[in-house]
């Protein structure tokens, strides 16, 4: 498995451009303008999956790359589609430049910093140091593990973000530890070695959050009970005590499944929705899960955009819903986090969730059926650019009689729109579209539109 990796302001009348890579949604009464709002209160979900959401890429670039790093900014979609939880991956190879040596700080801080933001309004964080078990390219050993872990976890109260224990410990329930991301084609008792270190690093410095684990061979949810080379031990056997060790006994098992044929995330094409079960080996998953009394979270999963896959990635998500964790019940899953967001992706990443991603209409057309969006009307998504709008368009949704309109997209640039509107309460259930280019020319996008719609293709506006 490899990877390369508004409120909708509602406006009468009015056009206010909007950055191509960040939407806004605003829920409620129609408004004449509005700027770019705070980053809303996160959805918490009282029953069924407590967590919903979606990785945040950039900082796992490089740190080199500041202009990559993912923001607040980037958020804002996703929180108003009414997820609350983001991964944020990040590379121990640039967070400690030097074997053995300090972080680098204004690296970590800008990780931190992140963190502090989402948790400051009620995400879940999982903050994953995102290297395969490796360092400088060589499979890393239990004291270097715990190394970097003690570092990262190491209160500093005359500079908190210079390390994660500041945001960690301010946020005990909200903020999660993924100690390394899929580990691969190592020994397995290595690994459960150099996670046992990790651990004791980061209780030692008095955390006492959920600390997160993945498997040997990539994490697989598809392979979690298989024999894993070298050693042909699997997930499921060597990632419980006594041989995993966690002095809080707080300990989450976190699993990757992509959908394509192999597994890997780098094929457009998906197996079918009605294989999705056998093949990810659900029942013996769930069944372990049930046995051992232990929690799960899926924190990367995708497919291409295309009907196979959106029909197999819903088959997915509704069968980690069905095992949510309850206490009552005291196994499951606590939630999923997509791959993957972040505006660095750019507009053509096949796996792509960010609005304008021509790839990819698959948070209004999967996820949106498992979340609860904070609008006070209906969301619609948008799945195409405006090939016949030059430049700038606006976007308006209206009643059945024009009487009452509302501004749900503008864009200044030739780009493809953003992906999701809000269309204000006040319109009604059912509204038709109208596109306007820069000089005002109206363009009627066919037929109504209700919460049903779910997506509007706006090429066909004429």
């Amino acid at each position: 498995h490899t990877h390369t990796h508004a409120q909708i302001c509602p406006s009468v009348h009015t056009a206010t451009p909007m950055r191509p890579l960040a939407f806004l949604l605003c829920a409620g009464a129609l408004t004449a303008s509005c700027a770019d709002p705070p980053l809303p209160n996160a959805t918490q979900y009282k029953s069924g999956l407590r967590y919903r959401g979606v990785n945040f890429s950039g900082f796992e670039f490089g740190a080199g790359y500041v202009s990559l790093y993912p923001t607040v900014a980037d958020a804002y979609q996703f929180g108003l589609a009414g997820m609350n939880a983001a991964r944020i991956p990040f590379s121990w190879d640039d967070v400690q430049p030097l074997p053995g040596g300090a972080l680098r700080s204004d690296y970590i801080t800008s990780v931190a910093s992140l963190a502090q933001e989402l948790a400051g309004k009620g995400w879940f964080v999982l903050l994953d140091l995102h290297s395969y078990m490796r360092y400088n390219g060589t499979v890393a050993t239990a004291s270097q593990l715990q190394d970097i872990w003690a570092r990262l976890t190491a209160p500093n109260a005359s500079h908190p973000n210079s390390t994660l224990h500041s945001v960690a410990s301010a946020y005990p329930d909200l903020v999660a530890l993924d100690v390394m991301n899929e580990p691969h084609t190592m020994s397995s008792r290595a690994m459960v070695a150099n996670y046992n270190a990790a651990i004791a690093a980061i209780r030692q410095n008095g955390l006492k959050n959920m600390v997160f684990v993945e498997g040997n061979g990539w994490s697989g949810l598809h392979s979690w009970t298989s024999p894993q080379p070298p050693d042909n031990l699997p997930n499921s056997q060597v990632l419980l005590p006594p041989s995993l060790q966690d002095p809080a006994q707080n300990v989450v098992y976190n699993v990757h499944q992509y959908l394509d044929p192999d597994s890997s995330g780098t094929h457009p094409d998906c197996i079918a929705a009605d294989t999705v079960a056998a093949a990810v080996s659900w029942a013996a998953f769930v069944a372990w899960l049930q046995e051992h009394k232990v929690r799960a979270f899926l924190s990367e999963f995708n497919g291409a955009d295309n009907a196979p896959c959106r029909a197999s990635l819903q088959q997915l998500l509704t069968l980690v819903a069905s095992a949510a964790y309850t206490p009552e019940r005291g196994y499951g899953f606590l939630g999923f986090t997509a791959w993957s967001a972040g505006h660095a992706w750019g507009q053509k990443y096949m796996l792509g969730l960010n609005p304008g991603d021509q790839a990819s209409v698959l948070l209004p057309a999967v996820f949106l059926p498992f979340l609860t969006p904070q609008c006070a009307g209906f969301v619609l998504g948008f799945n195409n650019s405006v090939p016949h709008m030059a430049s700038g368009y606006s976007l308006q949704a209206h009643d059945a009689s024009w009487a009452h309109k509302a501004t749900l997209l503008t864009n200044s640039e030739a780009a493809a729109p953003p992906r999701l509107a809000c269309v204000p309460s006040a319109l009604g259930p059912s509204v038709g579209l109208a596109l306007y280019d820069q000089h005002g020319k109206q363009f009627t996008c066919p037929g109504t539109y209700t919460a049903a719609t779910k997506v509007v293709d706006l090429s066909t506006c004429s």
